[in-house]
């Protein structure tokens, strides 16, 4: 009796060894979230967005480390919640650069003005 047990554990504990070592690599995930995050570097997220881009490159970091440790389960969480952040950044730097344009344009405004005003003659004394 006790042998059918431990006899059971073990091929058990092998089936799951096997099994999760024959689990995919989360290449297209890996891919897609490589490409979200090149796409949100030249959309300017560095300076627009500077602490959410740090925490977005810090993740991508951390899943491809689980991905080079066989960690597939966990890579493609990570990566999934990278690609489904990706539209919302997006976003966020389009309103920031609306935000900017907008300062620049009540700026160059208010500057206007100023420059158009002749001045005014001396008076004689």
């Amino acid at each position: 009796m006790k042998k059918g047990i431990i006899y059971n554990s073990l091929v058990l504990a092998l089936f799951g060894l096997v099994f999760s070592y024959c689990e995919k690599k989360p290449e297209k995930e890996l891919q897609d979230a490589q490409g979200a995050v090149k796409e949100l570097e030249e959309m300017g997220a560095p300076q627009y967005i500077p602490d959410e881009w740090q925490a977005l490159k810090s993740k991508l970091e951390d899943a491809q480390a689980k991905v080079d440790r066989r960690q597939y389960k966990e890579a493609r969480e990570l990566l999934s919640s990278i690609i489904s952040l990706a539209p919302t950044l997006k976003q966020k730097i389009e309103e920031k650069k609306k935000e900017e344009e907008a300062a620049k344009a009540q700026e160059q405004q208010q500057a206007a003005p100023e420059a158009a005003t002749p001045p005014s003659p001396a008076q004689p004394q």
